[in-house]
């Protein structure tokens, strides 16, 4: 039972920081589109979605994993035979990582490939 919960809070977890990463590259559209019309090539803008996409990934998996082990450190006093498993760490940092890396992929060549024009003439 517990394997499930953690299983959908993965889950769930992958799927919010799709959400936030993607809102956060699709909201700097405009900006794209500027640096594009002013001479910006496509490699150069979809490195900097990248880039900040996975500085955010990057911050949440330490803020999140200092948080668990700490909360997990805690648990020792408890009547409970293990503590903090390190496989089960790396699981899930790996693949918070790759759907951050996929959520970072998207948006970028989606903002890489917009028109310069046609952004501009959207707002």
């Amino acid at each position: 039972l517990i394997g499930l919960f953690a299983l959908l809070a993965l889950v769930l977890a992958t799927i919010g920081l799709y959400g936030v990463i993607a809102y956060a590259a699709s909201a700097r559209t405009r900006e794209f589109a500027i640096r594009r019309a002013l001479g910006s090539d496509r490699g150069a803008v979809a490195r900097l979605v990248l880039r900040r996409g996975l500085l955010l990934t990057l911050t949440g998996l330490v803020f999140g994993a200092f948080v668990s082990w700490t909360a997990a450190s805690t648990w020792r006093s408890l009547p409970i035979p293990d503590g903090p498993d390190l496989a089960v760490y790396a699981i899930v940092s790996t693949v918070l990582l790759a759907v951050g890396l996929l959520a970072c992929a998207v948006p970028a060549w989606r903002s890489s490939s917009v028109d310069p024009i046609t952004a501009l003439r959207q707002e």
